[in-house]
């Protein structure tokens, strides 16, 4: 056992006593949370919470706006190619409906065309066989002595039908026949357009001109009815008379080589010796 004086108790109680003072001070947190912050923490750390508040609602209302429109784009990049689609649809429609209209307008204009043409081949019709019933009445008037009326016809099948030759032709020989040679040149010349082969047309017309004294316009309808049918040969006996010497024999003699008619055949036969005696009665 120890034994302690009272300097010994004195100085165990101040140790007791200096560790209970210690000891209070180590756990003076009662003392630390009994003090109080001054106005101006207070005011420091209510902004600084009211800050920090704002600052969470911003970060979230910005996730909310950001998620917001994310959606909102969404839809309207939905909407925009709906919008497209049913353009696009309209479109191919319309682009369709152009086509169809577009045939359609074509056919239209095709049947118009085979329309006019059938009209036009019906008047051609129409017209020919008006010019022929005028051109029969005109050859019957003719027969009957008729020449006025027989005229008068052929002229309206002239008028119906420009290309009817014969009616041309026929008019051309009657207004001859009644001495009206000058008449008669204009509907030689219009069988002749009409068909550049008339023979007769060709052959009276370059009579008519060489009538006249007009040898070259004869001479020119002589070879263009020559040059439109080599085997023509009273164009060739026309333009055998109207020249004279070795230009006359070269047509004759070109006149046997044709498969002509015995007649034809004996009239340049006939022409060659004439020639022939010409020749000799102009060295004596």
């Amino acid at each position: 056992m120890f034994n302690l004086d009272n300097s010994n108790w004195q100085k165990a109680g101040a140790i007791r006593v200096s560790r209970k003072k210690s000891k209070s001070k180590k756990t003076s947190p009662k003392k630390r949370s009994s003090r109080r912050p001054s106005k101006k923490q207070l005011e420091a750390l209510s902004r600084g919470r009211a800050i920090r508040a704002k600052n969470i609602k911003k970060r979230s209302s910005g996730k909310k706006i950001q998620r917001g429109g994310g959606k909102e784009a969404e839809e309207r990049a939905e909407a925009c190619a709906a919008e497209l689609r049913e353009m696009t649809s309209l479109l191919v429609t319309k682009d369709k409906l152009l086509e169809e209209a577009e045939a359609q307008l074509v056919d239209e204009e095709v049947r118009v065309d085979l329309a006019e043409a059938e009209k036009d081949e019906l008047i051609m019709k129409v017209a020919k066989a008006t010019a022929v019933a005028h051109f029969n009445r005109g050859r019957l008037l003719n027969e009957r002595g008729d020449k006025a009326g027989a005229e008068a016809a052929y002229r309206a099948a002239t008028a119906a039908d420009p290309q009817n030759a014969q009616a041309h032709y026929n008019l051309g020989f009657l207004l001859e026949r009644l001495f009206r040679d000058d008449d008669a040149e204009a509907p030689y010349r219009a069988a002749i357009a009409a068909d550049p082969q008339h023979a007769k047309a060709s052959y009276n017309l370059g009579v008519l001109l060489g009538g006249r004294g007009d040898k070259a316009g004869a001479e020119a309808v002589y070879r263009a009815a020559i040059a439109a049918d080599p085997q023509d040969v009273n164009a060739h006996f026309g333009l055998g008379v109207l020249l004279d010497g070795h230009g006359a024999e070269k047509v004759y003699l070109r006149i046997l080589e044709i498969d002509a008619t015995d007649d034809d055949y004996a009239n340049a036969t006939d022409a060659l010796l004439e020639l022939k005696k010409e020749r000799r009665e102009a060295l004596q």
